[in-house]
């Protein structure tokens, strides 16, 4: 039985730590003054800032899942 509570009790430190770390990802990011955009591997937008919100004058629902294309960043060629 004192296994299990110990195990228990580790996971609900481990929710908590991870739960405060987020939240402090979060804060960081909302206090950048610049646009900032979050990508997960698969270059979907996880989150960005209400800078980036503002800038591009989307939505989070517009905007948070959606596939970023390397297009945006490279430069057009001239015709």
């Amino acid at each position: 039985m004192k296994d299990q509570s110990k195990t228990k009790h580790a996971q609900i430190q481990e929710s908590v730590s991870l739960d405060y770390i987020l939240e402090y990802a979060e804060n960081i990011i909302n206090t950048v003054r610049e646009p900032l955009i979050v990508l997960n591997q698969d270059l979907r937008v996880v989150t960005s800032n209400r800078s980036f919100y503002e800038f591009f004058k989307v939505k989070p629902e517009q905007t948070e899942g959606q596939l970023v294309s390397l297009d945006l960043a490279a430069p057009k060629p001239r015709q």
